[in-house]
């Protein structure tokens, strides 16, 4: 595992996104100098449509790994729906609300573990 996280090096792949056949984005690294702010330090930003997953390197002392869920539709998550008058469970689209914060949760660690996971070797 990496002891310190060099900014400057070659960028990681992504592999917390996986992309479908119908994906018609782009996945976007930026990366950004925190030497302005009050701790110095660097963020690493991926970006896939609305959807991000950013690192943070504080003085070389703390990393640390956060999701953000804008545009959950992106995501699915399973749900009894009504079809033809039966009621079904199905993978559906995922919408914003606190109904589904167990799923945005699911999702978050899960890409935070790959992410981490794809770093460490």
């Amino acid at each position: 595992m990496r002891t310190n996280f060099d900014p400057h090096a070659a960028p990681v792949p992504l592999h917390s996104y996986r992309h479908h056949g119908k994906f018609e984005g782009e996945v976007v690294t930026d990366l950004l100098d925190l030497a302005h702010k009050r701790i110095p330090g660097a963020r690493v930003k991926h970006r896939a449509k609305e959807n991000w997953l950013k690192m943070y390197d504080k003085a070389g002392i703390v990393l640390r790994i956060e999701t953000v869920i804008n545009n959950p539709e992106w995501f699915r998550v399973r749900k009894q729906v009504i079809r033809q008058g039966e009621p079904k469970t199905e993978w559906v689209e995922m919408r914003k609300g606190v109904a589904n914060l167990f799923r945005y949760r699911d999702v978050s660690l899960s890409a935070n573990s790959q992410y981490l996971d794809s770093l460490a070797w």
